[in-house]
């Protein structure tokens, strides 16, 4: 849609690009001339105090030609003076006639018309101004100028800017510049538009899913529309002369804060605090800088601190290019969206600044890249972030599909146990018992038994007095280990057993529920009851026979004194 958009603009906008015996010709036919860096002359101005009174005067240092594209003075303190001339010999009457400065964000520009050495026109544009003041209340500078027919003229710009000087300056019929205006509006709505509707999203999604990831996106979404809130000055068209937190001096931090949010999600996102420690430690030496940059910029002039970020802008989105690979390429399927998302803002801001070079024609494109760049990032750092889930959401399936098999197997372990196995309530009722206990207890099923059980203590001691004791080591050590009782169970047979249970309890060291094991005893205990009677009976004998012989030697005894 917004390549449709493109080819809205003026078909004949760029009919006439180049200067006619160095001066900008008009006729009947022209609707814009764009880009008229190759028609300027340029003249620096360190000291700030240059007048158009010095200029027309001759007491002014001689102007520069300018060749090439856009003119660019990066960041600097200088104030500069640019001139071009205007021809209106091909004009059939008096008309209107707009210049537009394609850069928001400047201080301040001194337009003066001149004829025969004399301002004929002078008007001025301030950021920090209201909105009302402006010849056009538009984000890009502009000024209307009034051009008689068959006549000369010679446009001065004085500028001054604390952020990047650059001089995107065209010249359009009204008609043409409303069109353009209109178009420029509508790709503007559609780009703020799509990231706040993504930013109200990934709110929601980041609320349902709460990954970190998710989180340092929503918060880099909202530095990103802050930022592109504030370099468009959407804050002074909708708030008049105070834009307040939409204001330029905030830029520094919006970008800054957009690196902080963007480094963290890229280590939630790249895992690489787990699964990459060396591309980890280049991460945090990136947030360390952003930090710090952050503390300095307090300190620092405005136009320091733009310059320092801007560079380290350009250095850190290279740094995640490279990250994003390695981690594609290693370990990460997720990543491959991340780089294809940091490769086009990198491109985005690349093609601008080739068209401020000069190497790119100038036109909607070229003068929206970053934001395009930006926007096509958003969009597929959300299919990373997509990527992510559904990795996520196969490797939880996958561990939920591990452990109902590993369920399976301990519920046939559970199931197929020789032994009574049970979970009891803290208030002494059965939570689950295996068939084993539930045969043991002489019920038909597990079911039964935890039905018809009300007393888990009950059912299996049968003595009040080793019930006593049992309670009181579960409440002081928190288990019990090889207590052989009687029991009676569901037909009244008596029965014996060895039972164990020990506490479980949860995160905070509260008692969730009792686990026990039961092992049927009662063949054991019979046998030694056997054996015990066996034991005894022999002792008997043996006592009878040995009372026996020395009865005998005490009758021989007698009959021998007898005698």
């Amino acid at each position: 849609m917004l390549w449709c958009l493109t080819g809205l603009l003026p078909a004949r906008a760029a009919t006439q690009d180049t200067c006619q015996d160095t001066s900008v010709s008009l006729t009947r036919h022209t609707d814009s001339i764009r880009g008229l860096g190759h028609c300027i002359w340029y003249l620096e101005d360190p000291s700030l105090e240059l007048e158009i009174g010095d200029i027309l005067g001759g007491n002014a240092p001689s102007f520069e030609r300018h060749e090439g594209g856009v003119l660019n003075f990066g960041y600097t303190r200088s104030a500069y003076w640019t001139r071009f001339d205007i021809n209106t010999r091909e004009l059939d009457s008096a008309s209107e006639w707009i210049l537009e400065l394609a850069l928001p964000l400047i201080d301040r520009v001194n337009l003066y018309l001149v004829q025969n050495n004399e301002v004929v026109q002078k008007k001025q544009i301030l950021y920090g101004a209201p909105w009302s003041s402006r010849d056009l209340q538009v984000p890009n500078p502009a000024f209307r100028i009034a051009l008689e027919p068959d006549t000369s003229a010679r446009v001065y710009l004085e500028v001054s800017s604390t952020h990047s000087l650059r001089l995107p300056i065209s010249l359009w019929a009204p008609d043409a510049y409303l069109q353009k205006v209109s178009v420029e509006e509508v790709v503007r709505g559609i780009l703020l538009g799509s990231i706040l509707a993504i930013l109200a999203y990934n709110i929601f999604v980041a609320v349902s899913v709460r990954q970190a990831s998710h989180l340092w996106y929503v918060l880099y979404l909202v530095f990103a529309a802050w930022f592109i809130s504030t370099e468009q000055v959407h804050g002074i068209q909708l708030l008049g002369d105070e834009p307040g937190l939409l204001h330029k001096k905030y830029l520094p931090y919006q970008i800054l804060g957009a690196w902080f949010a963007g480094l963290f999600m890229a280590r939630s996102l790249l895992e690489t605090r787990i699964r990459a420690p060396d591309l980890d430690k280049m991460v945090r030496a990136c947030l360390y800088a952003v930090v710090t940059t952050f503390v300095l910029t307090l300190f620092l002039p405005t136009r320091v601190s733009m310059e320092w970020v801007t560079i380290g802008s350009v250095v850190l989105g290279f740094v995640l290019i490279l990250l994003s690979y390695l981690a594609w390429y290693h370990y990460n399927r997720a990543a491959r969206s991340y780089f294809f998302a940091w490769t086009f803002a990198v491109l985005g801001f690349g093609i601008y600044a080739l068209t401020v070079i000069g190497y790119l024609p100038l036109n909607l494109f070229t003068s929206y890249a970053p934001q395009f760049g930006l926007s096509a990032q958003i969009i597929l750092l959300s299919f990373a972030l997509a990527d992510q889930i559904k990795q996520v959401q196969g490797e939880a399936l996958e561990w939920s599909e591990r452990a109902l098999a590993n369920l399976r197997s301990y519920q046939s372990l559970f199931d197929n146990a020789i032994e009574g196995v049970f979970q009891m309530s803290l208030n002494r009722r059965f939570l689950t018992a295996n068939p084993a206990m539930a045969e043991l207890m002489g019920y038909s099923g597990s079911r039964e038994l935890i039905r018809r059980s009300p007393d888990v203590l009950e059912t299996c001691f049968a003595e009040a007095r080793v019930r006593r004791r049992v309670v009181e080591q579960l409440e002081t050590r928190g288990t019990v280990k090889g207590i052989e009782a009687r029991y009676y169970d569901l037909q009244g047979r008596e029965r014996w057993a060895t039972i164990s249970l020990h506490t479980v309890y949860d995160n905070d060291g509260n008692p969730l529920h009792l686990e026990g094991t039961c092992i049927d005893a009662t063949e054991r205990h019979q046998r030694q009851q056997i054996e015990k009677e066996r034991e005894h009976e022999r002792l008997e004998k043996e006592l009878a026979r040995n009372s026996a012989e020395a009865k005998s030697q005490f009758l021989a005894n007698m009959s021998h004194e007898i005698r």
